[in-house]
């Protein structure tokens, strides 16, 4: 067996493993996919850190993949809406995790996809309060109105 066909095995493993996910994720739940960075150094203590903040808020087929090499992380996980219960384990989830990695292991909290309204609220743990201004004069600037995409990547508040 060549290299070459042992990471194409290793390859179709990794691009099945979303869907599985998907295909046994309880009823009503809904599959996520969280994107984030970090710094090569840090790469190894932040996946052993996601993997026990999955334990901690009992995401029991949370996951962890992406593309180590480049430091990108995607985190794959079911969760319900169902209830104030679940939506607030969400909520603890993601600010705990949004807090380790750009406080812990001075990572980005979006890679390769974005920021979107999962985690809009919490770009000032990565961003300084100058940048942050800058982008929302840009964006007042082209978008007065805040049409366009309200409340993705630039937003103030934490229940959007």
């Amino acid at each position: 067996s060549s290299i070459e066909e042992e990471f194409e095995r290793w390859w179709d493993i990794r691009k099945g493993l979303i869907p599985l996910v998907g295909a046994r994720r309880p009823d009503g739940s809904t599959m996520l996919i969280e994107d984030v960075v970090a710094p090569m150094p840090k790469l190894g203590d932040l996946v052993k850190d996601t993997q026990r903040l999955f334990q901690d808020f009992k995401y029991d087929d949370g996951y962890v993949l992406g593309h180590a090499r480049d430091g990108n992380l995607h985190l794959v996980f079911s969760q319900s809406f169902e209830g104030q219960a679940e939506i607030h384990r969400f909520d603890q989830f993601l600010t705990t995790l949004c807090q380790v990695v750009a406080n812990d292991h001075g990572g980005s909290l979006k890679g390769e996809h974005g920021t979107g309204r999962n985690v809009a609220s919490m770009t000032h743990l990565e961003w300084q309060p100058e940048a942050l201004e800058a982008m929302k004069s840009i964006k007042r600037l082209f978008d007065g109105e805040n049409l366009l995409n309200p409340g993705v990547i630039l937003n103030n508040d934490p229940r959007s």
